[in-house]
Parts: C-alpha cells; structure tokens; sequence
C-alpha cells in the first residue's frame, strides 16, 4: 500500500513537473500593435486552450517571455497548432451525465481567451475552446467574429429522467451550407447524422468551404496518438518463506524466467509524444525450490525435521502505467513509469514432504509423509516502476521492478519480488 501512495504522488507530480519542461517550436505571435514577430513557442501538452505560452526570438536564448491574452492577439506553432484571440459568450452548461441540468441550460459567459484554428477556408473558419466543462466549436463567416454552434444534454424536464440533447448545430451548418453551396441531398443527410465531435465537424465545414477531405495540417490535429509494442526479456524473482512452524529465519529462492507481452502507448499529444498512458499485458512464471531441517525442541525424541517445499507458477499481468520522457528529443528519449500491476497466478507441480528424523532407540525410523500445501492468493496486486531508454522511436531498453507481494494467505509467509530486464519494439504509431 505505500508503494501505491509513492505512485499517485508521482502522477500528481508529473503536470507539476511538465510545466518546468521546454519544448519549443517555430512559431509566431501576433501583438496587441498587429505586429508578427517570428520565434520559438514553448509547445506544450494542452489538454485544455491554453492561457498563456513562452517565447523566444532565438531557439537558443536564455531570454523568454511570457504572454497571455493581454500582449497578443494570435500565435501558431507553425505545422501544429494556431490560436487567436476572441472575446465571446461561452455555453457553461455540463455534458457529464451527473451534472446535467433539467431541462436546456442556455446559460453563457464572455470570456476572453486563445481559440484554436481548426478549419480555415474562402467562407468559413472553425475554431474549438476546451476548458474544465467541455470541448466547443465556434464558426465564422469570411471576417466576422466568431458564434458557437450550438449543442446541449439535459434531463427531459417532464420527470421521465430521459437524456435529451438539443442540436442546434445541425440547423446551423445547414443554413451555412445552403448559404455557400449546392449541395446535394447526401451533404444534407452527412449533416444531419453528424455527432458533435471533431471528426465529424470539420469535415462538414471542408465541405462548405469547398475541400473534399482533410488538409496535411489537419490530419494531425486532433492531438491524442497511439501506438503498439511487443516485448520480450528475463524476469529475475525472489520467492521468499518464512513462518513454517515457527522458525525464526527467511528462505529464499531466486530463478530466471522469459517475459513476452505487448500493449499500447497513447499519448495526450503526440506531436509532443511527453506524457503517455501505457496499458500492458506480460507473461512470465518462477519457480521455488525449500529444503530446510530444523529441531523444535532437542528434549524430545523427534530430533529433527526436514521439509522439503517446490512448486512453479506461471503468471499474467495486467499494468496500465502512466509513462513520462523526462528527456524527449527526436531520435533518443529517457523515460519513467509508474503503475498498478494486476497479477493472476497459477500454480504447478506442486510438492510439499515432511520428514521426521528420530534418535536414540527409534534411529534409524525417519518417517515421510505429505505436508498440507499452503492456500495461495491467486490474484494480488501491487505497483510497478520502470525506467529506460527509446532508441529512433522504435527500440526501447528497460528495467522494471515490482517489489514484495504477498502470495500466501496462511500461518506461512511467501512473498515475491521481481525485477525484469528488456527489449520493446514499437510499431503502428499514429504519425504526424
């Protein structure tokens, strides 16, 4: 359990963490003068608009400044992403379905902020803004200053508790659509069946400024990625015992196994690959062998015992991690990850024997006989961590580590502490 309280200390430590990284790209701003000065932006995982961004005239000057809606009107990180800046009613209304309101909340507040640019054309140019409530689209007509389209949830106010929504933005695109082109009935029948997300939207708004399908600088908009891996290595364990009848000693017994497995990398920004959820699956096993004599009490005539103890298991684990490049160039990169790793055993060849060694007159009459195999946990958890290297965006090295965890629920104590060493391959990465 402190190992999982080290773990969420460490998530919540990575945002804090991320904000001192730099990452800067070519880019411009725009000042409140109109005047474009050419730069390096500090590009950074937004999850959310951001408020404010870094800049720097020089990639390699130690000089920065800082600038939010007060100092500039527009930026871009050229390639990427570009914001301008726009003071407008903002819907607050909440899509989670615990927090819908009964009946259409239409309440909206002027907020002065970056609205990203995802969509330019001849007619139209469509811009989103996240911030903690939820993701919004906003549209403008050649220069005029931008509107929402129009999407709220609620709960149907007739006391049915139905979730109803209300679409607005449909008749919004279709009047736009009327308005700027001949469309055919299919364009009408898109607008209708489209969800409002991304995807969707700004196909629709391509269509209404005359594109056919997405541009290059579009098609790597939407920031989460995902990429595969395959993995393969040497599992080093340590079964320790202790507790069998009292003995006031710990054995231990160390073997080496083959771990495969696989998984994923999805990444909250891929064009800037930081800050990574990893969820993985491995396979690996261990095996113990115990052979220990002990004498309970030399006043009797049972001198001694011997009990000897093996078995193999065979495990499946489950560890979504949270990973973090703490050193993120192009071609090499330096990560830790932390996690929770769900492990599901299973046991095999199983032997458990006692053997009574007698003295004096019964010398000679060592008795063997079955010993009761301890219960064993077949499911436990624990945490994971890691730390390694990523070689060209394809090859990465690690070392992992899941301390003690306790695999016998009895008057015995068994616990088991692994280290792994290994080679990933990645494949399938959304691309840029």
């Amino acid at each position: 359990m402190k190992y999982l309280y080290v773990v969420s200390l460490f998530i919540l430590w990575l945002p804090l963490h991320s904000s001192a990284q730099n990452n800067y790209k070519a880019g411009y701003i725009v000042t409140t003068k109109g005047d474009t000065v050419i730069g390096f932006i500090n590009y950074r995982e937004w999850e959310y608009n951001p408020s404010k961004i870094e800049f720097k005239t020089a990639i390699n000057a130690s000089a920065k400044t800082e600038h939010t809606t007060e100092s500039i009107i527009a930026f871009a990180i050229n390639g990427f992403e570009s914001y301008r800046r726009f003071t407008l009613p903002v819907s607050q209304d909440q899509i989670e379905y615990s927090n819908l309101s009964q009946g259409i909340d239409s309440t909206t507040v002027s907020k002065t902020a970056f609205f990203q640019i995802i969509a330019k054309g001849e007619n139209v140019t469509l811009y989103t803004y996240s911030d903690r409530t939820k993701q919004r689209f906003f549209i403008s007509e050649k220069d005029q200053p931008p509107y929402e389209l129009i999407y709220h949830m609620y709960i149907d106010p007739n006391g049915l508790n139905h979730v109803l929504t209300d679409a607005g933005y449909k008749k919004q695109l279709l009047k736009l659509a009327a308005k700027y082109q001949s469309a055919q009935p299919e364009f009408y029948t898109q607008i209708q069946e489209a969800d409002y997300k991304y995807a969707d939207i700004i196909k629709i708004v391509n269509k209404i400024n005359g594109l056919n399908d997405l541009t290059e600088e579009q098609k790597h908009l939407s920031k989460p990625g995902a990429e595969y891996f395959i993995t393969g290595g040497i599992n080093s364990s340590t079964i320790r015992l202790s507790g069998i009848d009292n003995i006031n000693y710990t054995l231990s017994s160390s073997s080496l196994f083959p771990q495969i497995g696989g998984g994923m990398n999805l990444y909250l920004n891929k064009d800037v690959g930081r800050l990574v959820f990893r969820p993985e699956i491995y396979f690996s096993g261990s095996k113990a062998n115990y052979d220990f004599t002990y004498n309970p009490d030399p006043n009797q005539s049972v001198v001694s015992y011997t009990e000897l103890m093996s078995f193999k298991m065979y495990r499946l684990s489950l560890a979504p991690q949270i990973l973090y490049n703490i050193y993120n160039g192009q071609q090499f990169k330096f990560f830790l990850a932390v996690g929770i790793n769900a492990q599901f055993c299973f046991y095999s060849n199983e032997q458990y024997t006692i053997t009574t060694h007698y003295s004096g007159s019964n010398s000679g009459t060592d008795a063997t006989q079955p010993g009761l195999f301890p219960f064993t946990y077949n499911v436990n958890f624990n945490g994971i961590g890691k730390a390694g290297i990523t070689i060209n965006n394809r090859f990465e090295i690690y070392a992992a580590y899941i301390p003690s965890t306790e695999l016998i629920k009895d008057s015995y104590n068994m616990t088991l502490t692994q280290y792994t060493f290994g080679l990933s391959y990645l494949f399938g990465k959304t691309q840029k």
